[in-house]
């Protein structure tokens, strides 16, 4: 069994998921934020698994880049979905949050070994522009 990715967060990304869990806490009570906080956990391990999977059998992973996250990054940075929703409507964006992240290879072994999460957005909220590059 390939190990999976290890699991980071960047100064960013750690204060988008506090804000989330801030927002969601107030909104929608500390149930649902709890919910939110374990579907993303369980998300992310799931991820950094198939990764780390793709990564060993093919050397790179299959997902798509992000473009106007990644310019705005600098670096190739990649979406997940999250939903926390138990059942969401037709093109209802309630409980759907977008996890940005990028691959790294901190350990220097020649291919990415680390997840960085480096935002967390609701996805009603306003989508990374080219305008975005270079801003952070």
């Amino acid at each position: 069994m390939i190990p999976p990715l290890y699991f980071d967060m960047t100064a960013d990304g750690s204060a988008d998921f506090d804000s989330a869990m801030q927002f969601l806490s107030q909104t929608n009570g500390t149930d649902y934020a709890e919910r939110f906080g374990e579907t993303f956990g369980a998300t992310i391990g799931r991820t950094c698994q198939r990764i780390a999977d793709e990564i060993a059998d093919n050397g790179k992973p299959f997902d798509r880049m992000h473009e106007n996250a990644s310019l705005r990054f600098a670096a190739p940075v990649y979406r997940l979905s999250v939903s926390v929703s138990k059942t969401r409507n037709r093109r209802s964006s309630a409980g759907l949050w977008y996890v940005f992240y990028r691959l790294e290879d901190v350990a220097g072994i020649g291919r990415a070994d680390t997840l960085f999460v480096v935002a967390v957005r609701h996805s009603a909220a306003q989508p990374f522009t080219e305008e975005d590059a270079g801003d952070e």
